[in-house]
């Protein structure tokens, strides 16, 4: 893999639209089907598990260090 900032920029903007992208998912899939919606509202574990992911996503990118 290259260590290029901008090629590390593009895998991390890509990896965020995928978060973001599953969360709509479940949003619109909660709206669609039946009780789904109180099966996710009563388990934020989701949210939790999106939200630490991207934090660790974002925080090995920002202080990753370039090789030389």
């Amino acid at each position: 893999m290259s260590d290029d900032p901008v090629v590390r920029d593009r895998r991390v903007l890509l990896l965020l639209g995928a978060v973001v992208a599953v969360v709509l998912g479940l949003d619109v899939a909660s709206a669609l089907i039946p009780g789904m919606d109180r099966i996710l509202a009563g388990v934020p574990l989701v949210v939790v598990v999106l939200i630490g992911g991207t934090v660790l996503v974002l925080g090995s990118a920002v202080l990753r260090r370039p090789r030389r």
